[in-house]
């Protein structure tokens, strides 16, 4: 019996030897028909896979938890549980998918000589080249050159605002930026250096700012010093340059006494200044020859000021000077201009003006005169005769014809006059020939006659002088705008008070109008700190 099942047993390995042990030695497989070990007839295993080309083969990872033993081993592991072969496993070092049980006491990324550490991308080539350290701390980016006492340079590799030897290109080697409160990139020092340094060698700008909305391309605050400081030595340059490329905007503004705003044109200007008390302060340092504000208009090409200077030189083709009063009609005074010598008691004048009902183009305490010159050339004062009232004067010759004249005024005379009762025109005629003397009848606006005495019929020659009060200038209904036929030594205006505002001497210093040094670039050596050129 146990002989039979024997051979029962051994046909039927046989038979199933036939099919499997065709192609393979053993091949196990899951519920779904994969193969999970495969052994081939030529004792190659596969680890999932079913032709296993090499002694043992695995489709996927292979990982270890613990290798033991002190044998000779084929497999090692390291300490994250990836499986070397036998003569490959890696020294220690940084991982590419990270690293653990770092000791930062020691484990470090560098090099242990005075060797510089490198950073390349797409390549070995020194083209790729993205930053290098220094070993005494200087870091280049996108570039192997330093400026001198930098310990940060950036390049944009020939971009605008970097090193630009390329025109067209449109980015720039440093960028910050920021959406809330704070700033993009910021910049602090705590001694007499500069928090950010801009420096330009060629046609651009050493520091730029740009606003696309409503804010600000450029702000500086100080506590105690200057916002904002511009410094040139060129001829044709300037200190601080404002410009609006608006047709209507205005280049410069300027807001003083804590004030948050103020006017200025809606059709634009150079410079708009604003302060609560004074919009715009000027000064000019010479003693002997200096002009505290030189202006010219009408397009001029040149400007005059007066070699003894002057707080003021005004320059235009038809008015070097305007000046305008804008108070309402019912102030009582108000002029165009106000002129003062200081120290002389009488030495001011009004220009330009009302007082009360009247309108006045002079009126001073002073004597007005005119100049004129003598057989050497100079200058020499006559004096001006002055009234109590506002009279107006001609003059003029005539010859008795029988002994009778009759003298018409000049209609234009005749219409700026008025006679009445209480404004008579007075005639006054000198007789400048044989006669019996004459007398004036007929007296009005447009003429008055000269007749002989005692009937006389001579034909006598005579100078006339005629002195009448200026008519009062009304409005088209007949209203008085400017009285002048009631006036005689009217009240007028007083001295206006004058007050000496104290100034605050500016002392830049040496140290802040000084040239900040040009870096110049140089290719690797070991670096020395040079102090900028003052």
């Amino acid at each position: 019996m146990k002989v039979r099942w024997v051979k029962l047993f051994i046909l039927a390995f046989l038979a199933f030897n036939s099919s499997v042990f065709s192609q393979s030695a053993l091949n196990v497989k899951d519920s779904l028909g994969n193969s999970l070990l495969f052994i081939r007839s030529d004792g190659n295993i596969g680890l999932g896979s079913m032709n296993p080309l090499v002694k043992l083969q695995v489709m996927g990872d292979v990982r270890s938890s613990v290798l033991s033993g002190t044998g000779a081993r084929l497999l090692f592991a390291d300490d994250r549980g990836t499986i070397f072969a036998r003569g490959t496993l890696p020294k220690p070092g940084w991982s590419l998918s990270g690293n653990k049980g770092i000791n930062s006491d020691s484990n470090f990324i560098g090099t242990l000589d005075e060797k510089a550490l490198i950073f390349k991308t797409g390549g070995s080539r020194p083209a790729n080249e993205r930053m290098r350290i220094l070993p005494e701390g200087n870091i280049a980016v996108n570039g192997t050159s330093f400026r001198a006492g930098d310990l940060f340079s950036a390049y944009g590799t020939g971009y605008p605002n970097a090193i630009n030897q390329t025109e067209g290109l449109s980015d720039y080697p440093v960028n910050g930026y920021s959406t809330g409160n704070f700033s993009g990139i910021y910049g602090e020092n705590s001694g007499p250096g500069e928090g950010v340094l801009g420096v330009n060698t060629s046609s651009g700008s050493g520091v730029f700012g740009q606003n696309t909305a409503s804010g600000f391309g450029l702000r500086g605050i100080s506590f105690n010093g200057f916002g904002a400081a511009g410094f040139s030595r060129g001829i044709a340059a300037a200190g601080l340059l404002g410009v609006s490329q608006d047709p209507m905007g205005t280049g410069l503004l300027a807001i003083g006494n804590g004030l948050s705003g103020g006017l200025f044109l809606k059709e634009g200007a150079g410079l708009s200044s604003i302060g609560k008390f004074t919009g715009l302060f000027a000064f000019a340092s010479d003693s002997a020859a200096g002009t505290g504000i030189i202006g010219t208009g009408n397009n001029l090409n040149y400007a005059s000021a007066l070699q003894m200077g002057s707080g003021l030189s005004g320059n235009g083709r038809y008015f070097g000077i305007a000046g305008f009063a804008h108070s309402d009609t019912s102030a009582r005074e108000k002029w165009g201009g106000y002129f003062e010598a200081s120290g002389a008691p009488d030495a001011y004048a009004f220009l330009g003006g009302r007082l009360g009902k009247t309108d006045f183009g002079i009126l001073t305490l002073g004597t007005n005169a005119i100049m004129v010159k003598d057989g050497a050339g100079q200058n020499r004062v006559m004096f001006n005769t002055a009234s109590p009232e506002v009279l107006l004067e001609d003059y003029g010759t005539g010859q008795l014809e029988r002994g009778f004249a009759h003298v018409s005024l000049d209609s234009l005379f005749s219409g700026a006059i008025v006679i009445n009762d209480v404004n008579p025109m007075k005639v006054f005629v000198q007789v400048e020939g044989d006669c019996n003397g004459v007398f004036v009848a007929n007296k009005t606006k447009e003429g008055f006659d000269v007749k002989e005495l005692r009937n006389g019929r001579s034909r006598a020659a005579f100078s006339w002088h005629v002195v009448a009060t200026r008519a009062d200038l009304t409005g088209p209904e007949g209203s008085i705008m400017t009285d002048y036929s009631t006036l005689r030594f009217p009240a007028g205006s007083r001295r206006p008070a004058s007050t000496v505002i104290e100034t605050s001497r500016v002392n830049l210093g040496s140290e802040k109008i000084t040239e900040k040094s040009k870096k110049q670039p140089s290719e690797y050596k070991k670096p020395t700190v040079k102090k900028k050129k003052r």
